[in-house]
C-alpha cells in the first residue's frame, strides 16, 4: 500500500532535480576544484542525458527480452509462457516510449518511474504470480 505514494515522492524529487540541472548555468565551476566532485557537482548535457538515457534503453530491453525468453522457455504452464511474452512486448515498448521523449529529463523522470513500477509489479503486483515462481 506505501509504495504508490514512495513512488510519487521519488517522481517529486526527479522533477525537482532535473528543474535543477536543466537550469544549471553551465559557467560554474565546483567551488574546490582539487578534490572529486560530488555527485552534485557533476553536470550532464541534454545531449548526454540523451546518449545515456539510449544507452539504458538497449540494455533494458535486452535484460528483459533475456529474462521473458527464459521464464517462457522454463514455463510449464501455457498461461505463464502467454503472459512473459505479453511482458516483454509491452516492457519494452513502454520503455521506449519513455526514452525517446524530446525532452531528455522529462524522459529521465518516466524512465525511474516505469522502473519503480515495474518494480512493484513484479515484487508486490500481479506479475509476482503471473510469471510463475522464479
Amino acid at each position: 500500500m506505501l509504495q504508490r505514494p514512495r513512488i510519487g515522492v521519488c517522481v517529486f524529487a526527479l522533477l525537482l532535480i532535473g528543474c535543477r540541472l536543466a537550469s544549471r548555468d553551465e559557467s560554474k565551476t565546483p567551488e574546490s576544484s582539487t578534490s572529486p566532485p560530488s555527485r552534485r557537482d557533476v553536470k550532464l548535457s541534454s545531449a548526454e542525458l540523451q546518449e545515456r538515457l539510449y544507452d539504458f534503453s538497449s540494455r533494458f530491453a535486452a535484460r528483459v527480452v533475456a529474462a521473458a525468453d527464459l521464464i517462457r522457455s522454463e514455463a510449464t504452464e501455457a498461461r505463464v509462457r502467454r503472459a512473459s511474452v505479453h511482458w516483454k512486448i509491452l516492457a519494452v515498448e513502454y520503455s521506449r516510449e519513455a526514452v525517446f521523449q524530446t525532452e531528455p529529463v522529462a524522459a529521465f523522470v518516466d524512465v525511474w518511474a516505469l522502473s519503480f513500477q515495474l518494480y512493484d509489479f513484479l515484487r508486490e503486483g500481479e506479475g509476482k504470480d503471473l510469471l510463475g515462481e522464479q
